[in-house]
This record gives structure tokens, sequence and C-alpha cells, in this order.
């Protein structure tokens, strides 16, 4: 293989999944200063390869949060979804999974696809009030009109054209609410572990670094009321 070859099959994934791109740069170098090491080859023709510049999705604004329930009121499938996934800081796709049956005395239980992990979740006061004002139809919260789970895809695309009806920036994604729910518990005074409990995060700082948006200024103004007044 040479470099030009490397750099082929690196590109050939970029197109569609950087990341995976990149994790191909990553392995293949290692594998080949295996080779160099053994002394199957004199060079390593993936040293050097350009990485993707990677993206990173952001946290909704509270302003943009109030458009888009100013435009999308209780009941209608945008609001749902866009509930289900800010009062639950779950991802897309466990969130397609979800079933009324799920939730028994206000706690909603699931196992992470990604990771395995099993939570138990509280209810929000509002994401109960959304559950209820929508219909019913079939045993997943967000089912299509036969009943059935909808993708993780249906989910993101269904977010994407709300907010773009709303008015709203193309970056407002749906998995930029699961870090507006991270953000909105740190400005809340929630507690790392506490944050971790919900979204299911196995590294404090992966949560710490879901939470960097969290306002700093309000959070300071919550700090400083824990020191008691001496005077």
């Amino acid at each position: 293989m040479k470099r030009e070859h490397a750099r082929q099959i690196v590109e050939g994934i970029g197109v569609k999944a950087p990341a995976m791109a990149n994790l191909t740069i990553s392995v293949l170098r290692l594998l080949f200063s295996f080779a160099v090491d053994c002394g199957w080859r004199t060079d390593n023709p993936c040293r050097g390869l350009k990485r993707y510049q990677g993206g990173e999705f952001r946290s909704w604004t509270n302003e943009e949060l109030a458009h888009y329930e100013q435009r999308w009121p209780l009941g209608t499938r945008e609001r749902l979804t866009y509930d289900l996934l800010l009062y639950t800081a779950q991802r897309g796709g466990d969130v397609v999974n979800m079933k009324r049956s799920d939730i028994v005395d206000g706690i909603l239980s699931l196992t992470q696809q990604k990771t395995g992990t099993k939570l138990s979740i509280p209810i929000h006061p509002a994401l109960r009030r959304s559950i209820k004002a929508s219909s019913s139809n079939g045993i997943f919260i967000l089912g299509d009109a036969a009943g059935r789970p909808i993708q993780r895809r249906t989910l993101t695309g269904l977010i994407r054209m709300a907010a773009k009806q709303a008015k709203l920036p193309a970056d407002c994604v749906a998995h930029g609410l699961r870090k507006t729910a991270m953000r909105r518990l740190a400005e809340n005074g929630a507690s790392e572990k506490q944050m971790a409990a919900i979204s299911g995060h196995k590294s404090m700082i992966e949560v710490q670094r879901y939470t960097k948006s969290a306002d700093q200024a309000g959070l300071a103004m919550g700090a400083m009321k824990l020191i008691p007044d001496g005077s």
C-alpha cells in the first residue's frame, strides 16, 4: 500500500462519515506502525494523513426553545418529539424505542442502545403534559400512523423540519436538545453525578463537555448564594 492508496481509502469514507474516516486513519496508522516494528515495511503510509474537522452539536438557547414551543404547541407531533428529547436527555435512537408501558408510577425505564446502560428517569411535569396531550396509537410513544416505531433518522428529520418552520438556525438539531437538557440541569444546580444519572454518561469528562455552554453568570450567582452570610 502506498500513501496515495491510504489517502483514497480515507477520503472515500470521509465523504459521508468524517468521524469514521478519522478512526480509520488511527487504526491504519497503528497497523502499519506494527508492520514497521516487525520489519515488514520501512515506512508508514498513513503517517501525516490529514484528519477531518469534527463537528460538535450545540445546545439550543433559551430563546430558541421559546420560539420552537410557540410554533409547536402541546398536542403536535413536533412538540412531543421535542419534549421527549429535552426532558429525558436521551439520544434519538433511544427516544424512538420508548414505549408507553416503560412509564410506571411516573418513572421511565430504558436501556440505552449505545452503552447498554439501564436508566430510571422521573417524568418531568412538562413531559407528562405533552404525552397526555398527544394521541395514543400503538405501544410506542412516537409510533407512526400504524403504531410502529419510527427510525432515528425520521426523528432527526422531523426536528430539523420543525425547527426550520419555527425559523430557527439550521444547527438547532435533535442531538442539540440532549446537550440543552444537560445545560439546563447544570444551570439549575444539578451535580455531575445527578446529570450522569439522567443522561447515562459513564465519564464525568463527557458530562463536563456537554455542559460547558452552561450560563457561567447564572452558575456563579447560584454558587455565591451557597456561602453563608457571617455578618
